[in-house]
């Protein structure tokens, strides 16, 4: 019995680690990135190759903007070079967060009317799950219901890098 368990706890230890490979696109090409190393789809197959040789097994995780053909590729490529298993996990859809012109401050996610005291809540689901966040604001929307949305979504570490354009109001 306990060289069985012995037995094991020896073949997890000796599991080969899992490859995880990240699918994108950069506006002309496939993008593969593993372990922080960007490299292009063409590469995968002799990368690949040495990953099967030490029986590995590859999580392919593609992102919203890779187009199905670059995770196509990406599969096949793995496939030829021989790798026995590999999962394939799409990254969830972005909250699409949109500060609304009016009063009061006026929002909705993913279409869908949200109150911006239950912001932080949605915030911290997002962050829990490492959803990604896209905010628009309409172009009248009031600066001060922006400005408690960013505040709200930078306490959450939702956002990495802002670009704002704020044109002034039709009618001020």
């Amino acid at each position: 019995m306990i060289f069985a368990l012995m037995l094991g706890l020896s073949t997890l230890q000796d599991a080969p680690e899992l490859v995880s490979l990240k699918i994108g696109f950069d506006g002309t090409q496939c993008t593969v990135v593993s372990d922080g190393e960007p490299f292009g789809v063409d590469e995968v197959m002799a990368r690949a190759s040495g990953w099967a040789a030490d029986h590995r097994d590859v999580r392919v995780v593609d992102s919203d903007d890779a187009p199905e053909s670059c995770v196509t590729a990406t599969v096949f490529a793995l496939q030829q070079a021989g790798i026995a298993r590999v999962e394939q996990v799409r990254e969830p859809e972005p909250l699409r967060i949109a500060v609304l012109a009016g009063a009061p401050c006026r929002l909705t996610v993913n279409d869908a009317a949200l109150a911006i005291e239950d912001l932080p809540a949605l915030a911290a689901a997002a962050q829990a799950g490492k959803v990604k966040v896209q905010l628009h604001a309409d172009r009248d929307a009031s600066y001060l219901c922006l400005s408690q949305a960013l505040e709200v979504l930078r306490g959450h570490d939702l956002i990495d890098r802002v670009g704002l354009v704020m044109a002034p109001a039709a009618n001020p």
